[in-house]
């Protein structure tokens, strides 16, 4: 999976088949703050954010992992 974190609409997590840049283009008027790889391991309680987004030129934040956990399990 893939991931971004906007300043306003918050983590955005599609499939690996769509381009960063393509998504970007949905939220107009956000800001990119990361974006990345997402790995969701739910029966370990843990995700994992890595990599990069080549087409944003973005990585994802040190804290990334621990926000989008939070995000899912108090969805």
């Amino acid at each position: 999976m893939k991931y971004i974190r906007f300043e306003l609409a918050g983590f955005v997590v599609f499939e690996e088949g769509q381009k960063h840049s393509d998504i970007v283009k949905k939220f107009p008027n956000d800001k990119v703050i990361s974006a990345g790889f997402v790995n969701l391991m739910i029966d370990k309680d843990q995700v994992q954010c890595h990599g990069e987004s080549q087409s944003l030129n973005s990585r994802p934040d040190k804290e990334d992992d621990m926000w989008l956990w939070r995000r899912l399990i108090y969805a």
